[in-house]
């Protein structure tokens, strides 16, 4: 899994081969979140983690710029 970034200790990662939308999921001691973020950032679901953590992701996720997503010609 390619990683985005580490912040705080909350892991920021993607599956080169995941699914639409455009998100990230980040994880932390066993627990793991996955953010939506185009167009904008929101929690799409989340186990284990504290709300303290998944806010921490929240402002830390990055953000896509347009065009969100080109399909592969």
């Amino acid at each position: 899994m390619p990683s985005v970034f580490t912040k705080n200790g909350l892991h920021f990662f993607f599956y080169s081969n995941d699914h639409a939308p455009l998100h990230v999921h980040l994880c932390k001691g066993g627990g793991e979140a996955f953010f939506e973020i185009a167009p904008r950032v929101w929690l799409w679901e989340s186990a284990d983690m504290t709300t303290a953590d998944i806010s921490s992701g929240a402002g830390a996720c990055p953000r896509a710029s347009p065009p969100y997503h080109r399909e592969m010609a």
